[in-house]
Protein backbone atom coordinates (compact mmCIF):
# COMPACT_ATOMS: atom_id res chain seq x y z
CA UNK A 1 0.00 0.00 0.00
CA UNK A 2 3.16 2.45 0.84
CA UNK A 3 4.65 2.02 -2.38
CA UNK A 4 1.28 2.65 -3.97
CA UNK A 5 0.62 5.63 -2.23
CA UNK A 6 4.03 6.39 -3.32
CA UNK A 7 3.43 6.48 -6.94
CA UNK A 8 0.50 8.89 -6.68
CA UNK A 9 -2.24 6.67 -5.37
CA UNK A 10 -4.80 8.66 -2.99
CA UNK A 11 -4.18 7.04 0.44
CA UNK A 12 -7.66 7.41 1.65
CA UNK A 13 -8.83 5.88 -1.52
CA UNK A 14 -6.28 3.15 -0.94
CA UNK A 15 -7.95 2.02 2.47
CA UNK A 16 -11.40 2.16 1.32
CA UNK A 17 -10.17 -0.21 -1.51
CA UNK A 18 -8.35 -2.85 1.09
CA UNK A 19 -11.09 -2.48 3.48
CA UNK A 20 -13.78 -3.71 0.71
CA UNK A 21 -11.78 -6.15 -0.63
CA UNK A 22 -11.15 -7.81 2.58
CA UNK A 23 -14.50 -7.57 4.04
CA UNK A 24 -15.47 -9.33 0.71
CA UNK A 25 -13.12 -12.40 0.86
CA UNK A 26 -13.63 -12.47 4.77
CA UNK A 27 -16.59 -13.72 3.60
CA UNK A 28 -15.60 -16.23 1.03
CA UNK A 29 -12.61 -17.65 2.53
CA UNK A 30 -13.03 -17.11 6.87
CA UNK A 31 -10.19 -14.94 7.44
CA UNK A 32 -6.53 -16.03 7.81
CA UNK A 33 -3.43 -14.71 6.75
CA UNK A 34 -3.78 -16.04 3.31
CA UNK A 35 -6.57 -13.56 3.10
CA UNK A 36 -4.52 -10.88 3.54
CA UNK A 37 -1.74 -11.57 1.72
CA UNK A 38 -4.65 -12.01 -1.16
CA UNK A 39 -6.27 -8.57 0.12
CA UNK A 40 -2.91 -7.06 -0.39
CA UNK A 41 -1.94 -8.58 -4.48
CA UNK A 42 -5.70 -7.66 -5.12
CA UNK A 43 -5.16 -4.19 -4.26
CA UNK A 44 -1.86 -3.67 -5.91
CA UNK A 45 -3.55 -5.37 -9.19
CA UNK A 46 -6.46 -2.71 -8.74
CA UNK A 47 -4.06 0.02 -9.36
CA UNK A 48 -4.83 2.80 -11.13
CA UNK A 49 -1.62 2.29 -12.97
CA UNK A 50 -1.94 -1.35 -13.31
CA UNK A 51 -5.29 -1.38 -14.97
CA UNK A 52 -4.43 1.44 -16.77
CA UNK A 53 -1.51 -0.45 -19.02
CA UNK A 54 -3.63 -3.15 -20.61
CA UNK A 55 -0.53 -5.77 -20.58
CA UNK A 56 0.42 -5.51 -16.89
CA UNK A 57 -1.59 -8.31 -15.84
CA UNK A 58 -0.56 -10.71 -18.96
CA UNK A 59 2.89 -9.79 -18.37
CA UNK A 60 2.82 -10.71 -14.21
CA UNK A 61 1.00 -14.15 -15.57
CA UNK A 62 3.72 -14.93 -17.76
CA UNK A 63 6.52 -13.88 -15.13
CA UNK A 64 4.36 -15.71 -12.41
CA UNK A 65 5.56 -19.49 -14.54
CA UNK A 66 9.17 -18.62 -13.53
CA UNK A 67 10.24 -19.71 -9.87
CA UNK A 68 13.73 -18.57 -10.88
CA UNK A 69 13.19 -15.30 -12.53
CA UNK A 70 13.15 -13.96 -15.56
CA UNK A 71 16.06 -12.56 -17.32
CA UNK A 72 15.12 -9.11 -18.78
CA UNK A 73 17.19 -9.87 -21.95
CA UNK A 74 15.48 -13.08 -22.80
CA UNK A 75 11.87 -11.25 -21.98
CA UNK A 76 11.09 -10.29 -26.16
CA UNK A 77 11.81 -14.10 -26.76
CA UNK A 78 9.37 -15.04 -24.07
CA UNK A 79 6.75 -12.87 -25.02
CA UNK A 80 6.61 -12.08 -28.63
CA UNK A 81 2.89 -11.10 -28.79
CA UNK A 82 3.15 -8.23 -25.77
CA UNK A 83 5.12 -5.67 -27.68
CA UNK A 84 4.59 -3.06 -24.95
CA UNK A 85 6.25 -5.00 -22.43
CA UNK A 86 9.00 -2.35 -21.18
CA UNK A 87 5.80 0.10 -19.85
CA UNK A 88 4.20 -3.06 -18.76
CA UNK A 89 7.07 -4.09 -16.36
CA UNK A 90 7.81 -0.71 -15.29
CA UNK A 91 3.83 -0.68 -13.94
CA UNK A 92 4.64 -4.04 -12.56
CA UNK A 93 7.74 -2.44 -10.36
CA UNK A 94 6.12 0.59 -9.36
CA UNK A 95 3.04 -1.74 -7.82
CA UNK A 96 5.77 -3.45 -6.25
CA UNK A 97 4.16 -6.87 -7.89
CA UNK A 98 7.56 -7.76 -9.45
CA UNK A 99 10.97 -6.85 -7.99
CA UNK A 100 14.71 -7.10 -9.24
CA UNK A 101 17.10 -9.28 -7.29
CA UNK A 102 19.95 -8.23 -5.67
CA UNK A 103 22.33 -7.78 -8.49
CA UNK A 104 19.36 -6.47 -10.84
CA UNK A 105 20.12 -9.05 -13.13
CA UNK A 106 16.49 -10.64 -12.90
CA UNK A 107 12.61 -9.70 -12.57
CA UNK A 108 11.45 -12.15 -9.60
CA UNK A 109 7.60 -12.75 -8.12
CA UNK A 110 7.07 -13.33 -4.98
CA UNK A 111 5.99 -16.91 -4.16
CA UNK A 112 2.23 -15.64 -2.86
CA UNK A 113 1.88 -13.68 -6.01
CA UNK A 114 3.04 -16.35 -8.31
CA UNK A 115 0.37 -18.89 -6.89
CA UNK A 116 -2.27 -15.84 -7.08
CA UNK A 117 -1.94 -15.19 -10.58
CA UNK A 118 -1.56 -19.15 -11.02
CA UNK A 119 -5.11 -19.79 -9.42
CA UNK A 120 -6.93 -16.33 -10.46
CA UNK A 121 -5.25 -15.30 -13.51
CA UNK A 122 -4.36 -18.40 -15.44
CA UNK A 123 -2.01 -17.92 -18.41
CA UNK A 124 -3.83 -17.95 -21.69
CA UNK A 125 -3.10 -21.20 -24.04
CA UNK A 126 -1.14 -18.60 -26.33
CA UNK A 127 0.73 -16.80 -24.56
CA UNK A 128 1.87 -20.31 -22.72
CA UNK A 129 2.87 -21.76 -25.63
CA UNK A 130 4.86 -18.84 -26.88
CA UNK A 131 6.40 -18.87 -23.43
CA UNK A 132 7.00 -23.02 -23.54
CA UNK A 133 8.46 -22.41 -27.06
CA UNK A 134 11.50 -19.98 -25.94
CA UNK A 135 12.35 -22.70 -23.47
CA UNK A 136 11.95 -25.77 -26.08
CA UNK A 137 14.31 -23.41 -28.05
CA UNK A 138 16.42 -22.97 -24.96
CA UNK A 139 16.77 -26.77 -24.33
CA UNK A 140 17.31 -27.68 -28.23
CA UNK A 141 20.99 -25.90 -26.92
CA UNK A 142 21.63 -28.97 -25.10
CA UNK A 143 22.66 -31.02 -27.84
CA UNK A 144 25.51 -29.55 -27.33
CA UNK A 145 28.67 -32.03 -25.66
CA UNK A 146 31.98 -31.48 -24.69
CA UNK A 147 34.68 -30.80 -27.60
CA UNK A 148 31.92 -28.70 -29.36
CA UNK A 149 32.70 -25.12 -30.01
CA UNK A 150 29.65 -23.68 -28.45
CA UNK A 151 28.99 -26.00 -25.55
CA UNK A 152 30.49 -23.57 -23.07
CA UNK A 153 27.96 -20.84 -23.91
CA UNK A 154 25.42 -23.20 -24.28
CA UNK A 155 26.11 -25.17 -20.84
CA UNK A 156 26.44 -21.48 -19.38
CA UNK A 157 22.97 -19.83 -20.89
CA UNK A 158 21.37 -23.22 -20.04
CA UNK A 159 22.28 -23.45 -16.54
CA UNK A 160 20.91 -20.19 -15.23
CA UNK A 161 17.71 -21.24 -16.17
CA UNK A 162 17.81 -24.53 -14.52
CA UNK A 163 14.85 -23.95 -12.30
CA UNK A 164 12.39 -22.02 -14.77
CA UNK A 165 13.18 -25.16 -17.37
CA UNK A 166 12.00 -27.80 -15.08
CA UNK A 167 9.18 -26.02 -13.94
CA UNK A 168 8.14 -25.22 -17.69
CA UNK A 169 9.10 -28.89 -18.71
CA UNK A 170 7.17 -30.56 -15.55
CA UNK A 171 4.20 -28.61 -16.76
CA UNK A 172 4.43 -29.13 -20.02
CA UNK A 173 4.44 -32.32 -19.87
CA UNK A 174 1.26 -32.76 -17.89
CA UNK A 175 -0.14 -30.42 -20.58
CA UNK A 176 -2.52 -31.08 -23.45
CA UNK A 177 -1.89 -34.02 -25.40
CA UNK A 178 -0.45 -31.94 -28.86
CA UNK A 179 2.02 -30.12 -26.68
CA UNK A 180 3.67 -33.71 -25.04
CA UNK A 181 5.33 -34.71 -27.79
CA UNK A 182 7.43 -30.73 -28.25
CA UNK A 183 7.70 -31.29 -24.15
CA UNK A 184 9.11 -34.86 -24.42
CA UNK A 185 11.73 -33.56 -27.51
CA UNK A 186 12.55 -30.61 -24.94
CA UNK A 187 13.29 -33.21 -22.34
CA UNK A 188 15.39 -35.29 -24.48
CA UNK A 189 17.82 -32.36 -25.03
CA UNK A 190 18.22 -30.82 -21.74
CA UNK A 191 18.99 -33.92 -19.93
CA UNK A 192 21.80 -34.15 -22.70
CA UNK A 193 23.02 -31.07 -20.75
CA UNK A 194 22.45 -31.89 -17.24
CA UNK A 195 23.97 -35.63 -17.95
CA UNK A 196 27.24 -33.12 -18.65
CA UNK A 197 26.75 -30.95 -15.98
CA UNK A 198 25.06 -32.14 -12.61
CA UNK A 199 23.38 -35.30 -13.28
CA UNK A 200 19.47 -36.12 -12.65
CA UNK A 201 17.07 -38.09 -13.60
CA UNK A 202 14.13 -36.41 -12.55
CA UNK A 203 13.16 -34.36 -15.85
CA UNK A 204 13.73 -37.66 -17.99
CA UNK A 205 12.01 -40.21 -16.18
CA UNK A 206 9.02 -37.52 -16.07
CA UNK A 207 8.82 -37.75 -19.95
CA UNK A 208 9.37 -40.99 -19.89
CA UNK A 209 6.23 -41.60 -18.37
CA UNK A 210 4.58 -39.33 -20.46
CA UNK A 211 6.24 -41.02 -23.57
CA UNK A 212 5.20 -44.51 -22.42
CA UNK A 213 1.27 -43.82 -23.00
CA UNK A 214 0.80 -44.69 -26.36
CA UNK A 215 4.27 -45.18 -27.21
CA UNK A 216 4.96 -41.42 -28.08
CA UNK A 217 8.25 -40.68 -30.76
CA UNK A 218 11.16 -40.08 -28.67
CA UNK A 219 10.36 -43.01 -25.95
CA UNK A 220 13.17 -44.92 -27.03
CA UNK A 221 15.58 -41.82 -26.95
CA UNK A 222 14.37 -40.79 -23.28
CA UNK A 223 15.24 -44.64 -22.46
CA UNK A 224 18.64 -44.59 -23.73
CA UNK A 225 19.37 -40.99 -22.14
CA UNK A 226 18.38 -42.40 -18.76
CA UNK A 227 20.52 -46.02 -18.87
CA UNK A 228 23.14 -43.42 -19.37
CA UNK A 229 22.63 -41.54 -16.12
CA UNK A 230 21.92 -44.83 -14.53
CA UNK A 231 25.09 -46.20 -15.87
CA UNK A 232 26.93 -43.01 -14.69
CA UNK A 233 26.27 -43.87 -11.23
CA UNK A 234 27.42 -47.06 -11.12
CA UNK A 235 24.17 -49.03 -11.32
CA UNK A 236 25.28 -51.59 -13.79
CA UNK A 237 21.83 -54.12 -13.84
CA UNK A 238 19.75 -51.40 -13.90
CA UNK A 239 21.40 -49.87 -16.71
CA UNK A 240 21.62 -53.01 -19.29
CA UNK A 241 17.76 -53.27 -18.30
CA UNK A 242 16.72 -49.92 -19.49
CA UNK A 243 19.71 -49.83 -22.33
CA UNK A 244 17.60 -53.24 -23.56
CA UNK A 245 14.35 -51.70 -23.24
CA UNK A 246 15.47 -48.69 -25.43
CA UNK A 247 17.37 -51.22 -28.14
CA UNK A 248 14.06 -52.87 -28.40
CA UNK A 249 12.14 -49.76 -28.65
CA UNK A 250 14.53 -49.27 -31.76
CA UNK A 251 13.72 -52.21 -33.26
CA UNK A 252 10.33 -51.67 -33.30
CA UNK A 253 10.41 -48.13 -35.20
CA UNK A 254 13.27 -49.44 -37.27
CA UNK A 255 16.37 -46.67 -36.56
CA UNK A 256 19.19 -48.92 -37.02
CA UNK A 257 21.38 -46.10 -35.50
CA UNK A 258 19.74 -46.91 -32.04
CA UNK A 259 20.23 -50.08 -32.25
CA UNK A 260 23.72 -49.75 -32.98
CA UNK A 261 24.32 -47.55 -29.67
CA UNK A 262 22.61 -49.69 -27.54
CA UNK A 263 24.57 -52.56 -28.57
CA UNK A 264 27.73 -49.78 -27.66
CA UNK A 265 26.39 -48.98 -24.51
CA UNK A 266 25.73 -52.41 -23.40
CA UNK A 267 28.84 -53.43 -24.67
CA UNK A 268 30.45 -50.66 -22.28
CA UNK A 269 28.33 -51.81 -19.82
CA UNK A 270 29.68 -55.21 -20.00
CA UNK A 271 32.94 -53.92 -19.59
CA UNK A 272 31.98 -52.05 -16.01
CA UNK A 273 31.53 -55.58 -15.15
CA UNK A 274 34.46 -57.00 -16.00
CA UNK A 275 32.38 -59.53 -18.44
CA UNK A 276 34.85 -58.99 -21.07
CA UNK A 277 34.34 -62.26 -23.40
CA UNK A 278 30.33 -60.86 -23.51
CA UNK A 279 31.58 -57.10 -23.63
CA UNK A 280 34.02 -57.48 -26.99
CA UNK A 281 31.19 -59.56 -28.77
CA UNK A 282 28.97 -57.16 -28.22
CA UNK A 283 31.27 -54.15 -29.21
CA UNK A 284 32.20 -55.76 -32.36
CA UNK A 285 28.63 -56.34 -33.20
CA UNK A 286 27.81 -52.70 -32.76
CA UNK A 287 30.98 -51.33 -34.50
CA UNK A 288 29.92 -53.70 -38.00
CA UNK A 289 26.50 -52.01 -37.61
CA UNK A 290 28.00 -48.77 -37.15
CA UNK A 291 30.48 -49.66 -40.58
CA UNK A 292 27.62 -50.65 -42.52
CA UNK A 293 25.71 -47.52 -41.70
CA UNK A 294 28.86 -45.65 -42.55
CA UNK A 295 29.22 -44.29 -39.05
CA UNK A 296 32.89 -43.52 -38.27
CA UNK A 297 32.75 -41.75 -34.74
CA UNK A 298 30.31 -44.83 -33.48
CA UNK A 299 32.99 -47.64 -35.49
CA UNK A 300 35.68 -45.91 -33.56
CA UNK A 301 34.09 -45.56 -30.27
CA UNK A 302 33.77 -49.40 -30.69
CA UNK A 303 36.98 -49.90 -31.12
CA UNK A 304 38.29 -47.44 -28.15
CA UNK A 305 35.99 -49.48 -26.03
CA UNK A 306 37.79 -52.57 -27.15
CA UNK A 307 40.90 -51.69 -26.89
CA UNK A 308 40.15 -50.26 -22.97
CA UNK A 309 38.93 -54.17 -22.52
CA UNK A 310 42.37 -55.95 -23.58
CA UNK A 311 43.90 -53.00 -21.13
CA UNK A 312 41.66 -54.45 -18.62
CA UNK A 313 43.24 -57.63 -18.95
CA UNK A 314 46.54 -56.97 -19.05
CA UNK A 315 47.04 -57.41 -22.47
CA UNK A 316 48.85 -54.05 -23.11
CA UNK A 317 50.30 -54.71 -26.59
CA UNK A 318 47.32 -55.10 -28.19
CA UNK A 319 45.65 -52.66 -25.98
CA UNK A 320 48.14 -49.98 -27.06
CA UNK A 321 47.73 -50.81 -30.45
CA UNK A 322 43.95 -50.25 -31.23
CA UNK A 323 43.89 -47.44 -28.76
CA UNK A 324 45.89 -45.38 -31.19
CA UNK A 325 44.29 -46.66 -34.45
CA UNK A 326 41.02 -45.32 -32.45
CA UNK A 327 42.78 -41.98 -31.22
CA UNK A 328 44.28 -41.71 -35.31
CA UNK A 329 40.67 -42.07 -36.08
CA UNK A 330 39.25 -39.91 -33.75
CA UNK A 331 41.93 -37.44 -34.89
CA UNK A 332 40.83 -37.69 -38.61
CA UNK A 333 37.46 -37.25 -37.70
CA UNK A 334 38.19 -34.11 -35.43
CA UNK A 335 36.60 -35.38 -32.71
CA UNK A 336 38.80 -33.84 -29.90
CA UNK A 337 37.28 -35.49 -26.71
CA UNK A 338 37.78 -39.35 -28.48
CA UNK A 339 41.13 -38.45 -29.14
CA UNK A 340 41.47 -37.46 -25.05
CA UNK A 341 39.71 -40.97 -24.03
CA UNK A 342 42.76 -42.74 -26.04
CA UNK A 343 45.25 -40.24 -24.55
CA UNK A 344 43.77 -40.94 -21.31
CA UNK A 345 43.98 -44.59 -20.80
CA UNK A 346 47.82 -44.96 -23.00
CA UNK A 347 48.37 -42.76 -19.94
CA UNK A 348 46.83 -45.84 -18.06
CA UNK A 349 48.86 -48.42 -18.87
CA UNK A 350 52.05 -46.62 -19.12
CA UNK A 351 51.53 -46.13 -15.37
CA UNK A 352 50.89 -50.09 -15.06
CA UNK A 353 54.09 -50.47 -16.56
CA UNK A 354 55.87 -48.45 -14.03
CA UNK A 355 57.17 -45.61 -16.53
CA UNK A 356 55.68 -42.96 -14.20
CA UNK A 357 57.24 -39.90 -15.63
CA UNK A 358 55.77 -40.61 -18.89
CA UNK A 359 52.42 -41.39 -17.52
CA UNK A 360 52.23 -38.31 -15.17
CA UNK A 361 53.22 -36.41 -18.57
CA UNK A 362 50.69 -38.21 -21.06
CA UNK A 363 47.32 -37.97 -17.98
CA UNK A 364 48.76 -34.05 -17.40
CA UNK A 365 47.61 -33.68 -21.51
CA UNK A 366 44.32 -35.81 -21.21
CA UNK A 367 43.38 -33.47 -17.94
CA UNK A 368 44.19 -30.15 -19.62
CA UNK A 369 42.44 -31.64 -22.86
CA UNK A 370 39.53 -32.14 -20.61
CA UNK A 371 39.41 -29.35 -19.28
CA UNK A 372 39.36 -27.44 -22.18
CA UNK A 373 36.57 -29.20 -23.69
CA UNK A 374 34.72 -28.91 -20.37
CA UNK A 375 34.55 -33.02 -19.45
CA UNK A 376 34.69 -32.86 -15.66
CA UNK A 377 34.54 -36.70 -15.62
CA UNK A 378 37.29 -37.40 -17.38
CA UNK A 379 38.86 -34.40 -15.71
CA UNK A 380 37.67 -36.67 -12.75
CA UNK A 381 39.56 -39.52 -14.09
CA UNK A 382 42.85 -37.81 -14.44
CA UNK A 383 42.90 -36.33 -11.15
CA UNK A 384 42.55 -39.54 -9.52
CA UNK A 385 45.05 -41.45 -11.90
CA UNK A 386 47.55 -39.01 -11.00
CA UNK A 387 47.01 -39.20 -7.05
CA UNK A 388 47.67 -42.87 -7.22
CA UNK A 389 50.58 -42.32 -9.89
CA UNK A 390 52.33 -39.49 -6.53
CA UNK A 391 51.26 -42.10 -4.24
CA UNK A 392 53.62 -44.59 -5.95
CA UNK A 393 56.34 -42.13 -6.25
CA UNK A 394 55.60 -41.52 -2.15
CA UNK A 395 54.91 -37.94 -3.26
CA UNK A 396 51.30 -38.17 -0.70
CA UNK A 397 50.77 -34.60 -0.18
CA UNK A 398 50.15 -34.13 -4.23
CA UNK A 399 48.34 -37.43 -3.87
CA UNK A 400 46.10 -36.56 -1.56
CA UNK A 401 45.16 -32.94 -3.58
CA UNK A 402 44.56 -34.69 -6.39
CA UNK A 403 42.43 -37.58 -4.90
CA UNK A 404 40.61 -34.83 -2.89
CA UNK A 405 39.99 -32.99 -6.53
CA UNK A 406 38.74 -35.92 -8.00
CA UNK A 407 36.34 -37.15 -5.20
CA UNK A 408 34.84 -33.82 -4.97
CA UNK A 409 34.07 -33.68 -9.17
CA UNK A 410 32.77 -36.79 -8.79
CA UNK A 411 30.39 -36.08 -5.81
CA UNK A 412 29.11 -33.63 -7.69
CA UNK A 413 28.35 -35.98 -10.88
CA UNK A 414 26.99 -38.39 -8.55
CA UNK A 415 29.68 -41.17 -9.62
CA UNK A 416 29.61 -43.98 -6.62
CA UNK A 417 32.01 -46.22 -8.40
CA UNK A 418 34.38 -42.95 -8.73
CA UNK A 419 34.02 -41.82 -5.42
CA UNK A 420 34.41 -44.90 -3.99
CA UNK A 421 38.12 -45.60 -5.44
CA UNK A 422 39.41 -41.97 -4.03
CA UNK A 423 38.32 -42.87 -0.57
CA UNK A 424 40.31 -46.42 -1.23
CA UNK A 425 43.15 -44.62 -2.34
CA UNK A 426 43.38 -41.94 0.09
CA UNK A 427 42.74 -44.75 3.05
CA UNK A 428 45.80 -46.48 1.68
CA UNK A 429 47.48 -43.41 2.35
CA UNK A 430 46.45 -42.40 5.55
CA UNK A 431 47.43 -46.02 6.52
CA UNK A 432 50.97 -45.34 4.98
CA UNK A 433 51.21 -42.36 7.26
CA UNK A 434 50.09 -43.43 10.65
CA UNK A 435 46.82 -41.72 10.75
CA UNK A 436 44.85 -44.90 11.40
CA UNK A 437 41.41 -43.45 12.47
CA UNK A 438 41.25 -41.36 9.17
CA UNK A 439 42.09 -44.62 6.98
CA UNK A 440 39.51 -46.83 8.78
CA UNK A 441 36.55 -44.17 8.38
CA UNK A 442 37.92 -43.33 4.44
CA UNK A 443 38.07 -47.78 3.90
CA UNK A 444 34.59 -48.07 5.42
CA UNK A 445 32.96 -45.62 3.45
CA UNK A 446 34.68 -46.95 0.26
Amino acid sequence: MAKLASGGESVRELVLQWKTERTRLLGQAGGDRRTSIEVSIKLSMDSQAVKANEDAITLLGILAMLPGGAAVSRLPDMCPSIPGWKAALRVLLGAALVYHNQDRSLIQVLSPIRSYMMLHHPLAETLLGDLRASYYKLAWKGKSRPGDSDFHANAKEIGTEETNMDAILLDALQGQEEDKSKAILASMNYSNYLYWSQPRTNIIVAAIEVARIGQKPGLADCLERLGRFVHLQGQYAAAQAIFKEAQAEYVRIADCLGVARCMESLGQNLLMQSQFDAAQTTLKEAQAEYVTLGNRLGAANCLFLIGQSLWMQAQDDAAQITLKEAQTEFISLGNRLGATHCLYTLGKILHLQTQYDAAQTILKEAQAEYISLGHRLGTAHCLKSLGVVYAEQLDYDASSTALMEAYTIYTTLGDRNGMANCLYAMGRISRIRGSFTDATTRLEEA
